[in-house]
């Protein structure tokens, strides 16, 4: 028997009872699942054909090459030269090896050392210029006050000079006039003969104590230059020496080149002068 659901839907699609299997009845009941169901065979469906698709004209291949001829039949092969025997190698020679010499030292020459010239002794130097009347006196205190170290006696006759009146100290005024008179012409002397050498030795070794130099007064003293003697000449002994000096500098820039002339020209003469009376005197300066 088929179900209410079963009879529609084999009107519905027109399927005969004939297609649809039996249900399995099992002790003359027929049971109802959905194995014993009654199942439909539908038609198998049909595809459509495939469209065949127009097959392209096939491209013309290009023509092969013709084969080269053959060439003639190979060259007999040449025979087989044989391998020739190795020769054995030379021994290698060991040199006898060199005992190894030392590098030379560079020799440098050294640069000889300009020795220094001797010191200058006190007896080389210029002589005295004789003393002052307070050497004269402290001299004279020294003897007579023996008393003391040195310090304390120096120190005691300068209180003693201070304590002496002007009329005391005539006497020593008259015996260090007396004595630097004497000295003057040994001074004089000395100064006539020097190497000029030595005297530069002198004031070098002054120079490193700063002591001040000693100038050779005999001498005549170089002539002062064109803007020196008119400096001199126009300078204001009321103003101070900067005030003067800063004066005198713009003086000189206006004055006339006529008057200029006459200061070197002036100058000139008086080196002329001077250079024959000291002819190992350094030469002017351009």
């Amino acid at each position: 028997m088929f179900s209410a659901l079963n009879a529609r839907l084999l009107v519905r699609f027109g399927v005969s009872r004939a297609l649809v299997a039996p249900s399995r009845v099992v002790n003359g009941l027929s049971r109802r699942t959905f194995l014993t169901s009654p199942r439909i065979a539908f038609p198998a469906a049909v595809r459509p054909p495939k469209a065949v698709a127009a097959k392209k004209p096939a491209a013309k291949k290009p023509a092969a090459k013709k084969a080269a001829p053959k060439k003639a039949a190979a060259k007999k092969a040449a025979p087989k030269k044989k391998p020739a025997p190795k020769k054995a190698a030379p021994k290698r020679k060991v040199a006898a090896k060199k005992p190894a010499v030392k590098p030379k030292r560079r020799v440098v020459a050294k640069k000889p050392i300009a020795k220094k010239p001797p010191r200058v002794t006190r007896a080389q130097g210029p002589p005295s210029r004789g003393p002052t009347p307070f050497i004269v006196f402290a001299s004279e205190y020294r003897a007579t006050h023996t008393e003391g170290t040195m310090p304390e006696r120096a120190a005691a006759a300068g209180a003693a000079w201070r304590a002496l009146s002007e009329a005391e100290r005539q006497p020593y005024y008259a015996q260090s006039a007396a004595k630097r008179e004497v000295a003057k012409e040994a001074v004089a002397k000395y100064f006539s003969t020097v190497d000029p050498a030595l005297l530069r030795r002198i004031n070098a070794q002054r120079k490193t104590k700063k002591m001040p130099r000693i100038h050779n007064h005999t001498v005549p003293k170089r002539p002062m230059g064109p803007y020196l003697a008119f400096f001199m000449e126009t300078r204001d002994a009321s103003v101070s020496f900067e005030e003067s000096a800063k004066i005198a500098g713009a003086a000189w820039k206006v004055l006339p080149q006529e008057e200029k002339d006459a200061y070197k020209n002036r100058y000139l003469e008086q080196y002329k002068v001077w250079k024959e009376q000291n002819p190992t005197a350094s030469r002017i300066s351009s």
